[in-house]
């Protein structure tokens, strides 16, 4: 089956940069490209009594929104561009429009007209229910520019939606000709505790015990997914410290930050209510929130 990208348009420079980065992801993986603009009617909009004919007019300011898009952006040869115009709340819309996809792109600021398309209730909405991984763009990191470092950074806490993002990440980087960074943080979670710090002697916390136990994981995660995009190099990192605040400054020169949606709590777990969260609203870098439902790349093996 054909792989498909699907990338949420409004009109807003934040959208279009959404759509380059949808162009360059399906060309380099021989998709098609989803251009999705979604239009809610009057009674959506909590209007008392239904009108056709305005409803009408929404739905076509929404098929120019689009097209001027389309026309404004430059689409590769060859590749296919299906334009979809929906009406529907655009969270939902775009979650829908994601099953069975390859990669759902949003921008990260929209314009009202959109609902405030990322990093508010879309984004959040998306974030969690989105059926593929979700990629959030930048300002400034348009997909056809030349990458900074030709680097994915991933988040790595053990759990199975960490592995499948290290897959995601090496098989896009295999496709771009990048490296991996695969991150690992360790937080003391007594550190700042009182309680803890009044009995320390007897709840003392062997640090190096503590990094070597992470690294291990780190380094089964990375043997895991060996064989996926087996050319691609990972480098393994392990430090201490905040996992939020860790992730964003270690993503400063990487061209791309990738995290599971789910994870453990233990050992500073990217859970989507916090760490991935927070990524989402602070990464200097372009985003990519892998569900821990998405199927790991089917060939094993470089292509």
């Amino acid at each position: 089956m054909a792989e498909r990208v699907v990338v949420g348009v409004d009109g807003s420079d934040a959208s279009l940069g959404a759509l380059r980065w949808a162009l360059d992801e399906a060309a380099i993986r021989g998709a098609t490209v989803e251009a999705v603009t979604a239009w809610q009617g009057v009674a959506a909009r909590g209007a008392d009594v239904p009108d056709p004919a305005l409803d009408d007019g929404i739905a076509e300011a929404a098929r120019r929104v689009l097209a001027d898009a389309l026309q404004a952006t430059s689409v590769p040869p060859g590749l296919t561009v299906d334009p979809v115009v929906s009406e529907g709340g655009p969270d939902h819309v775009l979650c829908d429009r994601s099953i069975g996809a390859s990669l759902l792109v949003v921008g990260s600021r929209g314009r009202g007209g959109f609902e405030r398309l990322l990093l508010g209730s879309v984004s959040s909405a998306c974030a969690r229910h989105a059926a593929s991984p979700l990629l959030i763009t930048r300002p400034g990191h348009a997909g056809d520019a030349p990458p900074r470092s030709g680097r994915i950074l991933v988040g790595i806490d053990g759990s199975d939606g960490s592995r499948r993002a290290l897959a995601w990440a090496k098989d896009d980087a295999r496709r771009r000709g990048w490296s991996v960074t695969a991150l690992s943080v360790w937080s003391d979670p007594y550190e700042g505790d009182l309680t803890f710090e009044l009995q320390a002697p007897r709840f003392q916390v062997d640090h190096e015990v503590a990094l070597r136990a992470v690294r291990e994981r780190l380094e089964a995660v990375i043997d895991e997914t060996a064989s996926v995009a087996p050319s691609v190099e990972v480098e393994a990192v392990v430090v201490g410290g905040d996992p939020r605040r860790e992730l964003c400054h270690h993503a400063e020169d990487a061209d791309l930050l990738v995290v599971g949606r789910r994870g453990t709590h233990s050992l500073a777990a990217l859970l989507l209510g916090s760490i991935a969260t927070t990524c989402a609203h602070h990464a200097p870098v372009p985003i990519v929130i892998v569900p821990d439902t998405t199927d790991l790349p089917q060939s094993a093996t470089d292509r």
